[in-house]
């Protein structure tokens, strides 16, 4: 009975250390960094890393009411990772030997701009990014090279797929009104110089009103200057594009 006994308490502690070693194995962080067609895994876990992002809000300041904090969009993740590149085998480490070799492939990426993917085992941590900077130096002598990598998240820039004119494959811009393109045309002629006077003539001469429509301006300057426009009058172009006070056509 006793020699059961120990068979089953050997068997039982075997595979309660085979679990654990699983467990360990399962629950082991690795560092990956790919670009252009290379991996690096990190062969040195860090002490400890952290991951940043924020949001891009704005703070403006409103004359007789005081600061408003308005909304951004999510900005950029930033991390840095210090670790060390082992010239030798370590037991904690996942290779050793080289390590000039592997911070050699790091500084290359760095200064072609490579777009990096960063991922980080068993964690949310995985985009892509650009190296920011990378530092590296030798302490101890004993040939291990010691580094800090700065890492920014990379965003590509998306074309709105929106329909492109058929010639240039350009998007087509949105059409602007009277009005708009007026103002566009006033904030032109006033950050050039003119007059404020001169940049309102030249910026509705320049807004794309027809023959017609520049008469019944003329009328309406016409008819201001003699008195035929009150306070609170409404004055406008109808559909037809008929210059009207109250409703009512000015012919």
């Amino acid at each position: 009975m006793g020699l059961l006994q120990n068979i089953g308490r050997s068997y039982l502690n075997s595979r309660i250390n085979n679990l654990l070693d699983e467990g360990e194995a399962g629950g082991e962080i690795s560092y990956t960094l790919t670009a252009n067609g290379q991996e690096v895994v990190l062969p040195v876990d860090m002490e400890s890393y952290e991951c940043k992002v924020g949001n891009n809000n704005e703070t403006i300041n409103i004359i007789n009411a005081g600061e408003y904090l308005m909304k951004g969009k999510t900005g950029l993740k930033t991390i840095s990772l210090s670790s060390f590149f082992p010239a030798q085998e370590y037991d904690f480490a996942r290779y050793g030997g080289n390590p000039w070799g592997v911070a050699d492939t790091i500084e290359e990426w760095r200064k072609n701009n490579e777009t990096v993917e960063l991922s980080i085992s068993g964690t949310s941590v995985e985009f892509k990014c650009l190296i920011e900077s990378f530092s590296v130096g030798e302490k101890d002598g004993s040939g291990d090279v010691y580094y800090t990598i700065e890492l920014r998240e990379y965003r590509e820039i998306g074309v709105d797929p929106k329909k492109k004119d058929k010639v240039s494959e350009l998007n087509e811009r949105p059409k602007l009104t009277f009005l708009e393109r007026a103002g566009l045309n006033l904030a032109k002629n006033v950050i050039n110089g003119q007059p404020p006077t001169t940049a309102i003539a030249n910026a509705l001469g320049n807004s794309g009103l027809t023959n017609k429509q520049k008469g019944y301006l003329e009328i309406a300057k016409a008819v201001t200057k003699k008195g035929g426009i009150a306070d609170g009058d409404s004055i406008g172009f109808n559909k037809k594009g008929e210059f009207q006070i109250n409703g009512k056509v000015i012919k």
